[in-house]
């Protein structure tokens, strides 16, 4: 008899456990969950529209669409950046041509809506796919292009100069 209560008191304290961990997981799911939302409602505000027509009863016509608004805050100009050698870099006009140096830097600049701005890019960037489709049409050059380009132009510049 004596085991048969023990032995509720453990069902009972893996029951109570259980709950316990229950709560406190969901509590930090909806606590994080709030620190997401508010970290993203700054920059993009997300609608879905469903409309649902019903033709004949065994078949509806259903249209869902999802509409995204990115807003991007504007700075004002001159900008004053300190950088990692506490050197002082005063940028006086919004950045016309962009360069980036890395895939994921890529992928933020087109989700921004910067991708007209946007001249070169790493040898590693393959996404989003409309990047693929800039660097066949040559409005975007990867960086060894880049380099390649440059280095041939120095060769060029070498050249002509020692026939002067």
């Amino acid at each position: 008899m004596y085991r048969k209560a023990l032995s509720f008191v453990y069902i009972a304290l893996i029951i109570i456990i259980v709950l316990v961990v229950a709560i406190f997981s969901i509590y930090i799911s909806q606590l994080l969950m709030a620190t997401t939302t508010t970290a993203l409602s700054v920059l993009r505000e997300t609608k879905t529209v469903t409309k649902t027509q019903i033709i004949t009863e065994e078949q509806t016509y259903t249209i869902t669409q999802v509409i995204t608004k990115t807003f991007v805050r504007t700075a004002r100009y001159p900008i004053e950046v300190v950088d990692a050698l506490g050197r002082t870099v005063v940028i006086e006009h919004p950045p016309k041509r962009v360069v980036s140096l890395s895939p994921a830097i890529t992928e933020i600049l087109f989700e921004l809506g910067l991708e007209n701005r946007i001249v070169g890019v790493d040898s590693y960037s393959n996404y989003p796919p409309k990047l693929l489709e800039l660097k066949k049409a040559g409005k975007v050059i990867g960086y060894r292009q880049l380099l390649e380009s440059r280095h041939r132009e120095n060769i060029g510049s070498k050249t002509r100069s020692s026939y002067s």
